[in-house]
């Protein structure tokens, strides 16, 4: 007699099958995840469904997240309504949310409270929130009930501010991506510790993007084991970028300036953007011997007086990028080299 297949994954809480799927890549989740259980076959179909995007008014934002039809009813009533009616029929799991508003337009804070609050109610998966401030007012002042939705797998927050207290710690298990730009904290001294705590609370984090956000001197970025794509630009006061523990990390980028601490991390880098540094003379030689399996280097310096690059140093490395005001010479014997690009007024070496 056949033994009975028994699906014991199906009675798994949402929460838990969640925090499984987190550590599968996009595609595999999509392609086979699926298959293997009549539960993840529907916890899989609405992190791929079209999602609700809500932009207002579309003149606002050079570029936006969703298509905007031309047809587009500019009334601000036709648009709450719409937003309203939508999340209200919307009664099983949200995939996705995109809210980018103007508040010059749409004043009432109550009113995108209770719209995000309907999104975590229904567990959304992937949560994109921007807020374009009245000219000279505060920021949009975020829910802490958003770092407390354990459905939340990408999260994206532009425009807005939140502050994290000792006793109410964020717990985001699933969340693989986070980008955060022009964020701020409610407390000054506070904002490196609110940031540092929101990211540590992601241990299964994959892309972390921080863009224009104002820090104090040293961001410490620790036991992100999970971690695979980094992105610091622009970061205002910000000194020092201290990574310990990212033994998985495949791209950086870090545009500030300042000064770069890496502690267990470097072995799999395969793309390095730079900029703002005061590059030395052996930074080739540094470079190769803290990431020898580069494929990708990008250098924006403002002095650099030559470099020296051969097929010893960096022999993986197939596309090179160098802009620099002042570099004076180029000496390239590296025949695994496909791209070369460097500033206009420089000749591309022979």
């Amino acid at each position: 007699m056949e033994e009975e297949q028994i699906d014991r994954i199906s009675k798994l809480p949402d929460e838990v099958m969640t925090r499984i799927l987190s550590f599968v890549p996009v595609e595999d989740v999509a392609a086979r995840a699926k298959l293997v259980s009549k539960a993840w076959k529907k916890l899989c179909e609405f992190s791929f469904d079209p999602p609700l995007g809500f932009v207002y008014p579309v003149c606002s934002f050079f570029s936006t997240p969703i298509p905007i039809p031309e047809d587009i009813d500019h009334d601000i009533g036709s648009f709450i309504n719409g937003v309203d009616s939508s999340l209200k029929s919307h009664d099983s799991r949200l995939g996705r949310l995109i809210l980018c508003l103007d508040l010059d337009y749409i004043e009432s804070r109550g009113m995108i409270d209770s719209w995000i609050d309907a999104a975590l109610e229904r567990k959304v998966v992937h949560l994109h929130l921007r807020f374009r401030p009245h000219y000279g007012s505060n920021l949009y002042h975020l829910s802490p009930k958003v770092f407390g939705t354990r459905s939340i797998t990408v999260l994206r927050l532009e425009e807005c501010r939140f502050e994290i207290r000792g006793d109410v710690l964020p717990d985001l298990p699933a969340l693989r991506k986070l980008h955060l730009r022009r964020i701020e904290c409610d407390e000054e001294e506070e904002k490196e510790e609110a940031i540092q705590k929101l990211i540590s609370s992601c241990p299964s984090i994959q892309d972390l993007t921080i863009i224009s956000c104002r820090l104090q001197k040293q961001l410490r970025l620790l036991g992100l084991s999970n971690l695979q794509r980094l992105c610091v630009d622009d970061c205002y006061g910000l000194e020092t970028i201290v990574i310990i523990d990212a033994p998985n990390l495949q791209s950086l980028e870090y545009t500030p300036g300042g000064s770069l601490i890496l502690k267990s991390a470097g072995e799999f880098l395969r793309e390095f953007v730079v900029s703002g540094l005061i590059v030395p003379e052996n930074f080739i030689q540094i470079i190769a011997s803290r990431f020898p399996n580069l494929e990708r280097l990008k250098i924006n310096c403002s002095q650099w007086n030559g470099i020296e690059i051969s097929d010893h140093q960096l022999k993986r490395l197939e596309r090179l990028e160098i802009y620099c005001d002042r570099l004076e010479r180029i000496e390239i014997l590296h025949h695994q080299l496909k791209l070369f690009r460097s500033n206009p007024n420089l000749q591309a070496p022979e």
